[in-house]
This record gives C-alpha cells, sequence and structure tokens, in this order.
C-alpha cells in the first residue's frame, strides 16, 4: 500500500512534533502533508514551507489517506462522526489518550487503526512512543506507522492494555524527572550558587542527567549497580541515599506511579 498525503488533525505540541519529524528526517516533503487546526496562526510557518493548511479537519481528511488523530480527547466523539462517511481504506493513528481502538473502529468501519502514546521528549527528538495495532492493519501499515514516530525517538510495541501503564513509566514520567532536576537546582539556589545564572545551574543538573542515562545505555549498566559504584560506603553519596531510604523514596515511587496508573485507568472508564 501506498500513502500518498497524510493529514494532521491538531497542531499542538505533539501534532507539532510528529509533523516536525517527518518533515526534518525527509521522510516527506512538506507538499505530502495537509495540517488541519482551528488556531489557524499555528499553521503559518507550515504553510510558508509548502504543506496544506486548514481550519476544517474533514476537508484535510478528504485529501489524506493517513490521518493522525491530534486533537483533544473530548473532542474527538463529534470529529469521528463527522469523518464517517470519509474513512474506508484509510490509516487512522490515534494519539488521544484514553481513546481506545474499539471505540475509533466502532465509530470509522473499514478504516485500519493504530493508537500510540508518545511523550513529550517527542518535540526534541527524543520521544519514546508506545504504539498497538487493530485487527485490519496490516504489515505496510505497521510499518508506516513506526516510521512516522521514529523520524523524533524510539518505538516500542505493547498490547492496548499496557498503554495505561505505559503512561506512568514513559509519559507522565517526564514529570517526575523534571520534578526531581527542579527541586535539586531550588537546593543549588539555596547553598551558594545565587552568583550564578539559574539557566547555568539547570544546565548542570540536566548534563549530570543525561550522563547518568548515558552510563546506563552506552554501558549497558544496570541502574542499581551504577547506584553502588558512585556511593562509597560511608561517603557523601551514601549519607544522601541513607535519606532516600530513611524516608522510602522507593515506595513513595511506587505509590505515585500507581496513582497515575490508576486515574489513567479511571480515564479510560477501565475502574
Amino acid at each position: 500500500m501506498e500513502f500518498h498525503k497524510i493529514a494532521v488533525l491538531g497542531t499542538g505540541n505533539m501534532g507539532r512534533a510528529i509533523t516536525d519529524g517527518m518533515l526534518s528526517s525527509g521522510m516527506l516533503q512538506p507538499g505530502e502533508l495537509v495540517l488541519a487546526d482551528l488556531q489557524t496562526d499555528r499553521l503559518q510557518s507550515y504553510e510558508e514551507m509548502g504543506c496544506a493548511v486548514t481550519a476544517d479537519s474533514v476537508h484535510a481528511c478528504q485529501q489524506g489517506d493517513v490521518w493522525i488523530l491530534g486533537v483533544k480527547p473530548q473532542v474527538l466523539p463529534a470529529l469521528l462522526e463527522n469523518l464517517r462517511p470519509y474513512c474506508a481504506g484509510k490509516l487512522v493513528i490515534s494519539i488521544a489518550a484514553g481513546v481506545s481502538i474499539d471505540t475509533i473502529e466502532s465509530a470509522l468501519p473499514m478504516c485500519s487503526v493504530v493508537r500510540v502514546m508518545p511523550n513529550t521528549p517527542l518535540m526534541v527528538g527524543k520521544g519514546v512512543s508506545a504504539r498497538c495495532y487493530g485487527a485490519r492493519v496490516d504489515e505496510a501499515q505497521r510499518a508506516f506507522a513506526e516510521k512516522i514516530f521514529s523520524c523524533a525517538g524510539s518505538v516500542l510495541w505493547c498490547g492496548e492494555e499496557l498503554l495505561n501503564p505505559i503512561t506512568a513509566l514513559t509519559s507522565s514520567s517526564v514529570a517526575y524527572f523534571a520534578r526531581l532536576i527542579a527541586d535539586m537546582c531550588t537546593w543549588a539556589e539555596q547553598n551558594g550558587f545565587q552568583a550564578f545564572d539559574k539557566a547555568a545551574v539547570v544546565q548542570w543538573v540536566c548534563d549530570t542527567a543525561a550522563g547518568t542515562a548515558a552510563l546506563i545505555t552506552d554501558r549497558k549498566m544496570d541502574p542499581a549497580d551504577l547506584v553502588r559504584a558512585v556511593a562509597s560506603p560511608g561517603g557523601t553519596t551514601q549519607r544522601a541515599l541513607d535519606v532516600f531510604d530513611e524516608r522510602d523514596l522507593s515506595g513513595l515511587v511506587l505509590e505515585a506511579m500507581d496513582a497515575c496508573l490508576r486515574r489513567a485507568d479511571e480515564l479510560s472508564g477501565n475502574a
């Protein structure tokens, strides 16, 4: 199956990240994209590149043989109803949180549905996107969907029942890491770093976080082994880890991720 034009519905952060990944990688030329958003000011730069733009999602989908649904979940039911007459034979890729494949397939019969849970680092080409497929998706469609998201990071497959746990693990967790970085920078401001530009302090902490991740991934170190390698018995790092243990940081992290999963289930109607 050949894919001639992609319609991207909704150009918020995720919609723009997906579009930018396809364009910057050379996967698609601007003329192969049509972008739809009610906030047409978001579309000006894409129009200048040569993409087709419109405020009318139905008009965009009439032109595209692949639809990427990047609109908010609460507006999706009405949109799907409007798109129903044009859905036969289309590849529909949804990034709408909490909206199941069955729901989309029921609203859009005779289309192939891929559901994807991307995360915010997609915006800088470092995303993790979990995807699952409806029954009508063939191998060519699977490969094409994977190609779209691999333009802006790594892609993994999972069953749909794991998309909510993936939310806790790779999507909401962006905020967990950012919260820790923010707290460390606050501590720095309180302990003699006021003379330094705040952006520089943030950069130091972020570089340390990135270096830690690189040790784990590039050197294939087990995270627990890296903890032990840095924490000498009786040393400064171990004293900090002792506080984590006293306050049961590990238990708190697990509890927080459980709470995230429960909320994802509630929003999906699974609770």
